[in-house]
């Protein structure tokens, strides 16, 4: 063979790239003929060691790496094994290996070994302890080990929410994801199922379907009922008995259902707080369903009771909101109406009686959100920009010296407990005998 003396800068030589000959200090395997570029099959990898000197790369099985060696200065191929470790940075030594498996990293840093999972029938992980300084196959149970639900908290550190019981919903309790019963419902309550009755000066009757009851911690549960109690007014601190104390007269007291998680035992107890009642021992969750209001002798009338959201406080319960008899002079009347507090009801019922008034009485009672006046012998209108929340007209009834009267009206009830009025025009002086009364009588509930 002869050169054709157009030896490049590198040491070789070559003619139109198809004809190369190895200078004689170089690797005699050194290819002395090759195709054109891009074309046949390649056999072998060419490399060039610091000297210029061409050599070729031995070629491993398949899946081999090719990568270069900087401690040798050398081209090298790799498969992972013992034999032909592979490094990704600085390191020395291999752990044993198969050449059939994955490969994954592992100690030293950046070498890639095999890395072979056990037998199992769960799909299986590779797992790093929390040292970090060594790595295993595992299942999900060596990730989560034990029940609950696995999250990342504010620290960017993997915390566990255990698991909590029956229908408890997971949700954020204190800014942490947490098990708790299910808050969403807790309006829920089967208002027409509700009923409670008279049973005794002092004590209740009172039936409820399903509710949804919360404690303190805003935590709700629902239960379905089907027992009819009796709500003990005259003993307390106990279930099915008021709070504490014992019955004032002419007051509003509450009607809750109460429940113990404990026991899973449904009650009922009675309070003068429509928010904060005084729960008995084990008795946590709490829902208001009632109310009633207590004569002037500190009982309950016989006449009440509670349909839903209707409730009829009893005739000796009513509150009187005006009473007016002989008057020489008036035939108007006004003043300010109070209600039970507006945040638990939302319409009430008005009486209104005109007794023994003459044949010729006629009376007209307007509840407005303003007064046209106090009292006097005119009848001041009221303007027609007025609200007005409900109207009673009365006539006679009877040609007879000892005529009685009545009317009823809703009226709604404003979210303040100061801008509603009652204003009473009679047609007459009111004479010998004569009065009218105006009274609430009962409440259209906003709670159920």
């Amino acid at each position: 063979m002869s050169c054709c003396n157009n030896y490049n800068g590198w040491g070789g030589c070559g003619c139109t790239n198809t004809v190369q000959y190895a200078p004689p200090a170089c690797n005699p395997n050194f290819p002395t003929t090759c195709a054109a570029l891009g074309t046949g099959t390649i056999q072998r990898v060419v490399g060039e060691d610091s000297s210029y000197c061409k050599y070729t790369v031995p070629t491993l099985a398949s899946n081999s790496l090719l990568f270069y060696n900087a401690s040798t200065g050398l081209i090298n191929w790799a498969n992972g094994t013992t034999a032909n470790p592979v490094f990704l940075g600085n390191g020395t030594g291999q752990a044993s290996a198969s050449a059939s498996c994955k490969l994954q990293a592992t100690t030293p840093t950046g070498q890639l070994v095999a890395f072979a999972p056990s037998v199992s029938t769960e799909t299986q992980f590779p797992i790093v302890n929390p040292s970090g300084t060594s790595t295993n196959w595992g299942t999900i149970e060596n990730i989560v080990p034990n029940q609950g639900v696995v999250y990342k908290n504010a620290s960017n550190v993997v915390a566990q929410a255990p698991l909590g019981t029956a229908g408890q919903i997971l949700t954020m309790v204190g800014g942490v994801p947490a098990f708790a019963n299910a808050s969403a419902p807790s309006a829920f309550i089967d208002a027409r199922s509700v009923n409670i009755s008279y049973a005794s000066v002092a004590s209740l009757s009172v039936t409820f379907g399903q509710l949804v009851l919360n404690n303190v911690a805003g935590d709700s549960i629902s239960q379905k009922n089907a027992t009819t109690y009796t709500l003990t007014l005259s003993t307390n601190g106990l279930p099915n008995s008021l709070d504490v104390s014992t019955l004032v007269a002419s007051s509003y007291y509450y009607v809750f259902a109460i429940y113990n998680p404990t026991t899973g035992i449904l009650a009922t107890l009675g309070s003068l707080s429509p928010t904060s009642p005084t729960l008995p021992t084990g008795y946590t969750y709490f829902r208001l369903i009632g109310l009633f209001r207590t004569n002037s002798s500190s009982q309950i009338d016989a006449l009440y009771s509670q349909n839903g959201r209707i409730v009829n406080l009893g005739q000796t319960a009513n509150v009187v909101t005006t009473t007016q008899t002989i008057n020489a002079t008036n035939k108007y009347w006004s003043g300010a109406i109070t209600y039970a507090p507006y945040q638990y009801v939302e319409r009430a019922l008005f009486r209104f009686a005109l007794v023994g008034a003459s044949t010729t009485q006629n009376a007209n009672v307007v509840i407005s959100n303003i007064q046209a006046g106090a009292t006097g012998g005119t009848q001041p209108p009221l303007a027609q920009t007025s609200e007005i929340y409900a109207a009673i007209t009365v006539s006679p009834a009877y040609a007879t010296a000892t005529n009685s009267s009545y009317g009823t009206a809703i009226a709604v009830i404003p979210n303040s407990p100061t801008i509603s009025y009652y204003n009473v025009y009679t047609t007459a002086v009111l004479g010998s005998g004569d009065s009218f009364t105006l009274q609430i009588s009962g409440y259209e509930l906003s709670f159920l």
